[in-house]
């Protein structure tokens, strides 16, 4: 629409050389499917989310709100951002592509597990692909997420004396035996939950280091001693709302948050931004030559563009820019990723005697450099050891972050500071070092030394209560670590932020991203309903109030579906047309959008015996070839295959020393100019010890030699 009406970005970047314009779409800007429609369902179905979502005895369920565009939302930040830093360094502007499909078919290794070990992941309800136990818990008063990886494994068994004794076997250590038995332990863990109330459970566990929290809803995460003291939810005032709080954004920035304010009345920045209204009111047609006649051509940009400033780092992109990463698992490994993908050198901290990323025992064998799941999150990350719990370690820590530029960590907040290694701290050997804190919680509050997973995050913060269908017995939610993904798409976003802050005012910041805040911001509305309505949300499955239908239906095949999403009458009568049902365009019960809401149920059972007998992607391409918003609810098996996805070679691969080629989903982000570093495999442990403390610090092989003897470097 905007390339015909003159507005399309090489004509716009044709006026301004150094214009950056940011282009979110549903399948990106080429392709085969780059016209279809792309609904927030749909998104969600082509990306492959929406099939790994819900009770598996039920058709696939949609995240509550619009996650598909949220997540588009931010990898436009994120990418923008990038834009604006690589344009200090040679002054030119670029196309940011965003295809809300690529944002969600990045999520849960999807693609990576399909490819390489020939496994399509299914719904499984609550219930966590690789560990056990991992999913929702009943309690005496209500639900909890409880995840039990091998670290935590021993822990629990020792609180509950009353277990069986077959579970003492050593064979349950690992992750992969236990979540093979996953039926059985569940049932087993289900006695011992039963005993105690929530908060009970919570606390008892939390004190022994095994993450669990409860199944949240709205209201309850509202009141939440933690989240209150947090301040997360912010007082502001509408012209006719009147005052009531909303969730603040989740950047914490040197310990501040940026104030909340309601959302601008319509036209009421058009003085401000376009001049002085017009003296009159228009005489009728007084425009119409001026309108409606040719346009004069464009005149050529006769300004050369503005000179550029010194880059972010030292070279393109983020070249030059040094990162320390203390990450595990996810969020944090797949933030430094994307750092490491746009340039940055990021340096990976670890150690044998502690600190080592969680995701390096998830072998099968236990090898430490052989866990497909650490090498998807650690492309490109450079791996040094370290003994942190040694004073040399330290010291040695300082001596890198006077090199470096950013310090990130996921670590519980009381990690680092316990080492001397606060962001105060780190800050004194660079004043102007850029420090990234990503805890659970948050960095204060009663509960700021809770343990979290990206499970837990999401029951706690009301997520997992909503995404479910109306009506269910118990919260089933999602069997994912979505708040993961979320937050390692916000954090490279606020490091550019900030390197491009440092840039212009020489000044290093301490940045926090709670990683339950972040996830909670994305039910802004949801809180929006319970805080201005006073009323507890609830789920509401595939349902949307501006579309019907607005559902998944059945195909051809087993657990095949598609996503249908009709938004205006025309798009009804063309789906009537497609499925030859001639007879539903004409019954007044279906004529409007309102007619159609309020007969959804018998319109979805009548939509339902039709589709069953299509072939999802036939029911696709039919429906969009009739300006209808259809998508195949993908599995990992259509996400390898998706002519789509081939075209814009979102799927990369690495070759593994020996596990060997590994393909996985690249990160969602493409600039005019390529935007991202070819993909490199994950370090074995250790692999750049030499490098890091001879070339960068300076230390002879002697010294490095002897510090590993020593157990510093080990």
């Amino acid at each position: 629409m905007a390339v015909g009406l003159g507005l399309g970005p090489a004509a716009l970047r044709a006026r301004n050389p150094r214009l950056i314009v940011t282009s979110v779409s549903g399948f990106g800007q080429d392709g085969p499917y780059r016209d279809y429609l792309c609904p927030d369902l749909v998104g969600l179905a082509m990306g492959g989310l929406l099939y790994v979502s819900g009770d598996p005895a039920l058709p696939p369920v949609k995240a509550p709100e619009t996650q598909a565009y949220y997540f588009a939302s931010v990898y436009a930040a994120f990418g923008t951002l990038l834009a604006l830093g690589r344009r200090e360094g040679d002054g030119q502007g670029r196309q940011v592509d965003i295809a809300v499909q690529e944002t969600i078919a990045c999520h849960e290794s999807l693609v990576r597990t399909r490819a390489f070990e020939g496994r399509t992941i299914t719904r499984a309800g609550s219930q966590h692909p690789t560990v056990a136990p991992a999913t929702i818990f009943p309690t005496r008063d209500g639900y909890v997420y409880l995840f039990v990886s091998r670290v935590h494994w021993r822990l629990l068994l020792d609180l509950w004396p009353e277990h069986p004794p077959e579970l003492d076997d050593k064979k349950w250590e690992p992750n992969h035996v236990r979540r093979a038995a996953v039926d059985w332990i569940t049932e087993q863990f289900r006695a011992f939950t039963r005993q105690y109330g929530t908060d009970e459970l919570v606390d008892l566990l939390q004190r022994r280091g095994v993450p669990c929290l409860p199944v949240n809803p709205p209201t309850r995460f509202l009141a939440d001693e933690q989240v209150r003291a947090r301040q997360f939810f912010q007082p502001t005032a509408h012209p006719f709302l009147g005052e009531y709080v909303q969730a603040s954004f989740p950047l914490l920035v040197d310990g501040q948050r940026a104030p909340v304010a309601p959302p601008p009345l319509l036209g009421q920045d058009n003085e401000a931004l376009l001049g002085e209204p017009p003296a009159a009111a228009p005489l009728l047609g007084q425009d119409n030559q001026a309108l409606l006649a040719e346009p004069a051509p464009a005149p050529a940009a006769q300004a050369a563009p503005a000179p550029a400033r010194a880059p972010l780092g030292r070279g393109a992109g983020l070249r030059g820019v040094r990162v320390l990463s203390f990450t595990t698992g996810i969020a944090g490994p797949h933030a430094a990723v994307a750092l490491a993908r746009c340039g940055a050198e990021v340096i990976k901290i670890e150690s044998r005697h502690g600190g080592i990323d969680s995701f390096r025992y998830f072998a099968s064998d236990d090898d430490v450099n052989s866990s497909p799941r650490f090498i998807e999150a650690n492309l490109n990350v450079l791996s040094a050891q370290l003994n942190l719990k040694h004073p040399t370690g330290v010291r040695l820590l300082k001596e890198l972050a006077a090199r470096s530029d950013v310090v990130m960590d996921n670590f519980r907040p009381d990690v680092l500071p316990r080492l001397g290694l606060s962001p105060a701290e780190l800050r004194q050997v660079r004043d102007d070092l850029i420090v990234l804190r990503l805890p659970g919680l948050g960095c204060s509050g009663p509960r700021y030394w809770y343990g979290t997973w990206g499970s837990t995050l999401t029951a706690f913060s009301g997520m997992t209560y909503l995404w479910n269908h109306p009506g269910q017995a118990e919260p089933v939610g999602f069997q994912g670590v979505y708040p993961d993904y979320v937050v390692a798409a916000y954090a490279p976003a606020v490091v550019l932020a900030a390197l491009l802050h440092r840039q212009r005012t020489g000044r290093g910041v301490e940045l926090e991203l709670a990683q339950v805040e972040v996830t909670a911001y994305l039910l802004g509305v949801s809180f929006l309903d319970a805080t201005i309505n006073q009323r507890e949300p609830a789920p509401v499955g595939n349902d949307w109030p501006y579309a019907a239908p607005h559902d998944v239906y059945p195909c051809r095949g087993e657990d095949r579906w598609c996503a249908i999403a009709v938004e205006t009458d025309a798009q009804w009568r063309a789906l009537c047309v497609v499925l030859a049902l001639p007879e539903l365009a004409e019954d007044p019960r279906y004529a409007t959008l309102a007619a159609r809401r309020e007969h959804r149920a018998a319109l979805d059972a009548l939509l339902a015996a039709t589709t069953r007998e299509w072939d999802a992607r036939a029911l696709m391409e039919a429906c969009q070839a009739a300006g209808v918003p259809c998508g195949v609810v993908q599995d990992a098996a259509d996400l390898l295959e998706d002519p789509q996805l081939r075209a814009r070679d979102f799927v990369v691969s690495v070759e593994h020393p020996r596990l060997g080629r590994i393909a996985m989903a690249d990160v969602p982000l493409r600039l005019s100019d390529g935007g991202l570093e070819p993909p490199r495999c994950a370090a074995m442990l250790g692999e750049h010890n030499e490098y890091v403390f001879g070339t960068v610090l300076g230390y002879s092989a002697a010294e490095i030699a002897a510090w590993q003897r020593e157990g510093v470097i080990a």
